[in-house]
Parts: structure tokens; C-alpha cells; sequence
């Protein structure tokens, strides 16, 4: 357990020797040494970095698609979560852009190369922390392209 001592000595009520409904579902070793290497690798990472690449990469999507009739790019904060993960939304106004939200979503998805995003009402989202460097430019292209 990571967290709070107050939860940890909650959960540790369920332990050993206090067997109950628990028990039955304990993890094994490989569980745990995983466990652990997700939570040692967390804490090694840059998160200043890491938030400036997202929030780069974001810029980069807004810029480009600055202009184009119909739409525009919200930056929000926190994610749409909670998670302390910034993300686009892909405005496109109905019938002043080119495609709605759900055919611009059909048509990415469509793509070569694929691309998945998130549908809304209002547009699409597009989710930077789960790219790979170089990956927004391909994003945003391909979004200049169906939306001119």
C-alpha cells in the first residue's frame, strides 16, 4: 500500500492474521514487485518536463489550427479526470466547420495512420499524455487537413 497511514491501517485490519473477505484475493509477488517498480518509476519522473512537453504539444495543435473556419482549441486543466494531465478540446462550430464532431472522429479514425480521439458533443478532445514525442505533429496535420 501507498497512501495515507490512516488508510493504510484500515486496509492492514484485513491482513494477516485478520483473514477475511481479502484474504482470498491476495496478490502474488509479481503483483507487487510490479507494483513497486510503477510506483519507483513515477516518482523518478520529470513532471516539470513532462507537463511543459503536453503543454508544447497542445500549443502546437492551437496554432495550427488557428484560423480555420468553425473551430478552435480550448486548453484545459485539470484533465477531464482530475488528472493533473493538461488536454485540447477540438471545438467545431455545426455548419461553419467542415465536419461535426462525430465525423471528424469517423474520418481520424479512418486515417492512415489511425488516429483515436475522444467525441464530444462540442468536438473532439485530443489527450497529449498518452502520445509519443513527434506523434502531435502527425495529429495536428492530419486535422489541418480534414478541417481546411
Amino acid at each position: 500500500m501507498v497512501g495515507k497511514k490512516a488508510i493504510i491501517d484500515l486496509v492492514a485490519l484485513n491482513g494477516y492474521p485478520n483473514w477475511s473477505i481479502g484474504r482470498p484475493m491476495k496478490i502474488g509477488k509479481e503483483n507487487i514487485i510490479g507494483c513497486l517498480a510503477a510506483i519507483e518509476r513515477y516518482v523518478r519522473l520529470d513532471h516539470g518536463a513532462m507537463r511543459a512537453e503536453w503543454e508544447r504539444s497542445l500549443k502546437l495543435l492551437q496554432d495550427q489550427l488557428a484560423g480555420l473556419p468553425g473551430v478552435s482549441v480550448e486548453l484545459l486543466w485539470p484533465g477531464e479526470a482530475g488528472e493533473l494531465v493538461p488536454w485540447g478540446l477540438v471545438v467545431v462550430e455545426p455548419g461553419a466547420a467542415r465536419l461535426t464532431p462525430d465525423g471528424l472522429a469517423g474520418a481520424l479514425w479512418d486515417s492512415d495512420p489511425r488516429i483515436a480521439v475522444g467525441p464530444t458533443p462540442r468536438g473532439i478532445t485530443v489527450y497529449p499524455a498518452t502520445m509519443k514525442a513527434g506523434e502531435m505533429a502527425t495529429v495536428t496535420k492530419r486535422l489541418v487537413q480534414l478541417l481546411q
